[in-house]
């Protein structure tokens, strides 16, 4: 008999998907098939928005520049960091006059806030070594900064709209650079020496720019100091970035005047009730949403059996404010928000990891992201403990070289709000 009710409970289990043409939803009504197959999407969701400590910023080869205000996220300020290698090739032709150096680069059509407005950028020289900035696992993270003099060595006024930029630099700084390439003095011809001397460069926004972050290429074959010289043919050497991995961002972000302002350390969260029924999400900041489901275990409180056949999280980003992410990553967490970046969550079966891009819910007419996490609600509900499920909900971390956005309506929202909809067997 238990077979047959199994089977019976499968077979309407494939009526039941047959007959809808997109995602079921339900409202607050349990159905029940003959088979006690059950689907409903009213289980309590809890949303916060949260700030983890640092995210790596080093080795995409993607700078990062500029200061932008937003109303949600506050005060940002992003600046970059690389060394120089030496110039290739190493020699000069004889009789050669130093002419001009410059910093040549490239845009990646990128840009965060007004692309209107001209952004204004200076160039300086580092006083430290980005070597000394790594942590533990070798990589350095958006919290870090590298110091760097107070000298301008040049800036310059860019507009978004040319693909690519050259910042004039010092005379006297190029000068030095070209009197040691002439001379074939060991701090060009060895590059353990010219490490030590010429410690990088430090890329920062100019005070009172406050129009947008921008995006451009900081890879050895895209981003390079170009000295040119002056003889009968005249000609340039150039000074490319050495090991790319150092490259890195510093994003800072002051959320005094924002609607996040008590998030202070790891631990702290602000509840969706808070901030007008909106929770938070943005990468390069480390600005994520925490979702808590505190009533699913009541799934197991029942004398019968319960087998989860599916587990949806549908996610409802406010529309109207910003343009959506591509996609989106989810990490399993603790009560402290404490998560492994390198492991989102991934599906038990396949491995694959979990990630979802915006759709048209058909049972609503604005998009959603629909992420399918069924291996997650299948081990908690086995789970004894008194704090609730959790997840966090990213913009993807693992390449920060950006400043995407989101901004998720809260569960309790009338209109097409987030929730979690789940079809189980009981038997």
């Amino acid at each position: 008999m238990h077979k047959f009710t199994l089977f019976i409970g499968l077979f309407f289990y494939v009526v039941l998907s047959a007959c809808s043409e997109g995602p079921l939803s339900i409202g607050k009504e349990l159905v029940y098939s003959p088979s006690d197959v059950i689907v409903t999407d009213t289980f309590s969701i809890s949303t916060y928005t949260v700030k983890v400590d640092s995210i790596q910023t080093s080795g995409y080869e993607k700078a990062l520049v500029g200061n932008y205000t937003d109303g949600y996220f506050g005060n940002i300020t992003a600046k970059s960091f690389f060394e120089i290698a030496p110039p290739a090739p190493l020699t000069i032709p004889r009789y050669s006059a130093f002419d001009s150096i410059v910093l040549i680069s490239h845009f990646t059509n990128y840009w965060y806030g007004d692309s209107t407005k001209p952004f204004t950028m200076e160039v300086h020289e580092l006083t430290q070594k980005l070597e000394d900035l790594k942590n533990t696992s070798g990589y350095i993270c958006n919290t870090k900064e590298a110091t760097y003099s107070s000298v301008i060595l040049g800036q310059a006024t860019i507009s978004h709209t040319f693909p690519d930029f050259h910042i004039r630099l010092s005379d006297s700084w190029g000068q030095r650079l070209f009197q040691l390439i002439d001379q074939g003095d060991s701090i060009i011809t060895n590059s353990v020496k010219f490490g030590n001397t010429y410690k990088g460069l430090a890329l920062i926004p100019s005070v009172g720019t406050n129009s947008s972050i921008i995006r451009f290429a900081a890879a050895d074959t895209s981003c390079y100091v170009r000295l040119y010289y002056k003889n009968e043919k005249n000609g340039h050497v150039d000074f490319k970035i050495n090991n790319g991995n150092l490259q890195f961002n510093s994003i800072k972000t002051d959320l005094s005047n924002s609607p996040l302002k008590s998030l202070k350390y790891l631990t702290d969260r602000v509840a969706s009730e808070k901030t007008g029924g909106l929770s938070f999400a943005q990468t390069g900041t480390g600005i994520m949403t925490r979702m808590e489901f505190p009533t699913i275990r009541r799934l197991t409180d029942t004398d019968k059996k319960i087998r989860i056949i599916s587990a949806s999280l549908i996610l409802s980003p406010v529309e109207g404010i910003i343009s959506l992410p591509s996609s989106l990553n989810f990490y399993n967490t603790d009560y402290n928000n404490n998560f492994n970046i390198k492991s989102p969550l991934s599906n038990s079966s396949t491995g694959a990891v979990i990630t979802s891009t915006p759709y048209i819910d058909p049972m609503h007419t604005q998009s959603s992201y629909s992420v399918d996490i069924t291996s997650f609600i299948a081990d908690e509900i086995t789970t004894i403990s008194s704090i609730p499920p959790a997840l966090l909900v990213s913009v993807p971390l693992e390449n920060s070289t950006t400043l995407e956005r989101l901004i998720l309506a809260s569960p309790k929202q009338a209109v097409n709000p987030t929730r979690l909809r789940i079809t189980y067997w009981r038997y």
